[in-house]
Protein backbone atom coordinates (compact mmCIF):
# COMPACT_ATOMS: atom_id res chain seq x y z
CA UNK A 1 0.00 0.00 0.00
CA UNK A 2 1.22 3.70 -0.58
CA UNK A 3 1.99 5.37 2.37
CA UNK A 4 1.34 8.46 0.10
CA UNK A 5 -2.02 7.64 -0.60
CA UNK A 6 -2.72 7.07 2.66
CA UNK A 7 -1.55 10.52 3.94
CA UNK A 8 -3.68 12.30 1.01
CA UNK A 9 -6.63 10.08 2.65
CA UNK A 10 -5.98 11.57 5.86
CA UNK A 11 -6.19 14.88 4.40
CA UNK A 12 -9.56 14.20 2.74
CA UNK A 13 -8.88 13.11 -0.85
CA UNK A 14 -11.98 10.77 -1.35
CA UNK A 15 -9.85 9.50 -4.93
CA UNK A 16 -6.74 8.21 -2.45
CA UNK A 17 -9.04 7.07 -0.30
CA UNK A 18 -10.57 4.79 -2.87
CA UNK A 19 -7.94 3.78 -3.71
CA UNK A 20 -6.43 2.52 -0.48
CA UNK A 21 -9.77 1.04 -0.07
CA UNK A 22 -9.58 -1.03 -3.10
CA UNK A 23 -6.80 -2.31 -2.16
CA UNK A 24 -7.54 -3.83 0.59
CA UNK A 25 -11.16 -4.95 -0.26
CA UNK A 26 -10.53 -8.51 -0.84
CA UNK A 27 -8.58 -9.57 2.28
CA UNK A 28 -10.95 -7.15 4.22
CA UNK A 29 -13.98 -9.30 2.51
CA UNK A 30 -12.22 -12.63 3.68
CA UNK A 31 -11.69 -11.80 7.40
CA UNK A 32 -15.23 -10.63 7.40
CA UNK A 33 -16.81 -14.27 5.74
CA UNK A 34 -14.46 -15.97 8.54
CA UNK A 35 -16.28 -14.45 11.25
CA UNK A 36 -19.97 -14.02 9.83
CA UNK A 37 -20.24 -16.88 7.42
CA UNK A 38 -21.94 -14.93 5.07
CA UNK A 39 -22.01 -12.36 1.97
CA UNK A 40 -24.62 -9.95 3.14
CA UNK A 41 -23.42 -9.42 6.83
CA UNK A 42 -19.92 -9.62 5.38
CA UNK A 43 -20.15 -6.87 3.00
CA UNK A 44 -22.51 -4.55 5.78
CA UNK A 45 -18.97 -5.50 8.51
CA UNK A 46 -17.06 -3.81 5.14
CA UNK A 47 -19.33 -0.82 4.09
CA UNK A 48 -19.61 0.20 8.04
CA UNK A 49 -16.03 -0.02 8.40
CA UNK A 50 -15.25 2.01 5.42
CA UNK A 51 -18.14 5.08 6.23
CA UNK A 52 -16.18 4.87 9.96
CA UNK A 53 -13.04 4.97 8.84
CA UNK A 54 -13.47 7.74 6.32
CA UNK A 55 -14.99 9.29 9.13
CA UNK A 56 -12.53 9.35 11.32
CA UNK A 57 -9.13 8.94 9.13
CA UNK A 58 -8.09 12.35 10.29
CA UNK A 59 -7.14 10.26 13.50
CA UNK A 60 -4.64 8.05 11.86
CA UNK A 61 -1.46 9.12 13.20
CA UNK A 62 0.48 6.48 11.31
CA UNK A 63 0.01 5.96 7.76
CA UNK A 64 1.76 2.70 7.46
CA UNK A 65 -0.74 1.23 9.98
CA UNK A 66 -3.51 1.92 7.67
CA UNK A 67 -4.59 -1.98 7.39
CA UNK A 68 -3.67 -2.86 10.66
CA UNK A 69 -6.08 0.03 11.88
CA UNK A 70 -9.29 -0.64 9.29
CA UNK A 71 -9.01 -4.48 10.18
CA UNK A 72 -9.22 -3.85 13.85
CA UNK A 73 -12.27 -1.83 13.06
CA UNK A 74 -13.55 -4.31 10.52
CA UNK A 75 -13.27 -6.97 13.00
CA UNK A 76 -15.13 -4.75 16.09
CA UNK A 77 -17.92 -4.24 13.16
CA UNK A 78 -18.19 -8.57 13.07
CA UNK A 79 -18.29 -8.62 16.33
CA UNK A 80 -21.26 -5.90 16.56
CA UNK A 81 -23.16 -7.89 14.04
CA UNK A 82 -22.58 -11.17 15.83
CA UNK A 83 -23.78 -9.64 19.14
CA UNK A 84 -26.66 -8.30 17.46
CA UNK A 85 -27.13 -12.19 16.29
CA UNK A 86 -27.06 -11.77 12.60
CA UNK A 87 -23.36 -13.80 12.80
CA UNK A 88 -21.55 -16.54 14.30
CA UNK A 89 -18.04 -16.66 15.79
CA UNK A 90 -17.55 -20.28 14.61
CA UNK A 91 -14.35 -19.90 11.86
CA UNK A 92 -15.04 -23.22 9.93
CA UNK A 93 -15.74 -21.17 7.02
CA UNK A 94 -11.77 -20.18 6.71
CA UNK A 95 -11.23 -23.95 5.87
CA UNK A 96 -12.83 -22.78 2.08
CA UNK A 97 -10.94 -19.59 2.32
CA UNK A 98 -7.84 -21.30 3.40
CA UNK A 99 -8.16 -24.11 -0.11
CA UNK A 100 -8.83 -21.36 -2.07
CA UNK A 101 -5.55 -19.26 -1.11
CA UNK A 102 -2.88 -19.50 -3.55
CA UNK A 103 -0.85 -19.87 -0.39
CA UNK A 104 -1.79 -23.41 1.01
CA UNK A 105 -3.73 -26.30 -0.22
CA UNK A 106 -3.04 -29.06 2.12
CA UNK A 107 -6.38 -30.39 3.61
CA UNK A 108 -4.90 -32.03 6.11
CA UNK A 109 -2.86 -29.33 7.53
CA UNK A 110 -6.26 -27.21 7.46
CA UNK A 111 -8.47 -30.10 9.26
CA UNK A 112 -5.90 -29.35 11.88
CA UNK A 113 -5.81 -25.51 12.03
CA UNK A 114 -9.59 -26.28 12.38
CA UNK A 115 -9.10 -28.09 15.52
CA UNK A 116 -7.47 -24.97 16.72
CA UNK A 117 -9.20 -22.20 19.09
CA UNK A 118 -10.71 -19.18 17.58
CA UNK A 119 -8.26 -17.31 18.98
CA UNK A 120 -5.17 -19.34 17.60
CA UNK A 121 -7.05 -19.80 13.73
CA UNK A 122 -7.74 -16.06 14.09
CA UNK A 123 -3.96 -15.52 14.61
CA UNK A 124 -2.13 -18.58 12.75
CA UNK A 125 -4.53 -17.15 9.77
CA UNK A 126 -4.06 -13.01 10.01
CA UNK A 127 0.21 -14.45 10.45
CA UNK A 128 0.60 -17.02 7.88
CA UNK A 129 -2.63 -16.49 5.10
CA UNK A 130 -2.77 -13.00 5.41
CA UNK A 131 0.45 -11.78 5.83
CA UNK A 132 0.53 -9.48 9.08
CA UNK A 133 3.37 -9.04 11.99
CA UNK A 134 2.94 -10.41 15.45
CA UNK A 135 2.79 -6.97 16.52
CA UNK A 136 0.07 -6.27 14.10
CA UNK A 137 -1.82 -8.82 14.95
CA UNK A 138 -1.44 -7.79 18.51
CA UNK A 139 -3.45 -4.68 17.51
CA UNK A 140 -6.42 -6.30 15.36
CA UNK A 141 -7.14 -8.55 18.33
CA UNK A 142 -6.88 -6.07 20.84
CA UNK A 143 -4.48 -8.37 22.65
CA UNK A 144 -1.40 -8.04 24.17
CA UNK A 145 1.89 -9.09 22.19
CA UNK A 146 3.23 -11.83 24.48
CA UNK A 147 -0.33 -13.35 24.15
CA UNK A 148 -0.02 -13.33 20.58
CA UNK A 149 2.87 -14.81 20.91
CA UNK A 150 2.36 -17.84 23.51
CA UNK A 151 -0.72 -18.69 21.79
CA UNK A 152 1.45 -18.40 18.47
CA UNK A 153 3.95 -21.03 19.33
CA UNK A 154 1.33 -23.58 21.42
CA UNK A 155 -0.67 -23.69 18.48
CA UNK A 156 2.96 -24.13 15.93
CA UNK A 157 3.33 -26.63 18.36
CA UNK A 158 0.47 -28.24 18.26
CA UNK A 159 -0.21 -28.58 14.66
CA UNK A 160 3.44 -30.12 14.68
CA UNK A 161 2.42 -32.87 17.22
CA UNK A 162 -0.51 -33.41 15.41
CA UNK A 163 1.40 -33.25 12.20
CA UNK A 164 4.09 -35.59 13.25
CA UNK A 165 0.61 -38.30 14.27
CA UNK A 166 -0.52 -38.34 11.26
CA UNK A 167 2.58 -39.34 9.95
CA UNK A 168 3.87 -36.75 7.91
Amino acid sequence: MNDQDVRKAIQGNKDAFSTIINEIKEKSYRIAFCYLKNEHDSLDAISNSILFSFKYMRKLKNPEYFTTWFTRILINECKKIIKKGHGDVDLSIMENNLIHEDHYSDTDLIDKVLLLSEHERMIIYLKYYQGYTLEEISDILELPLNTVKSKLYRSLKQLKEEVEKSGR
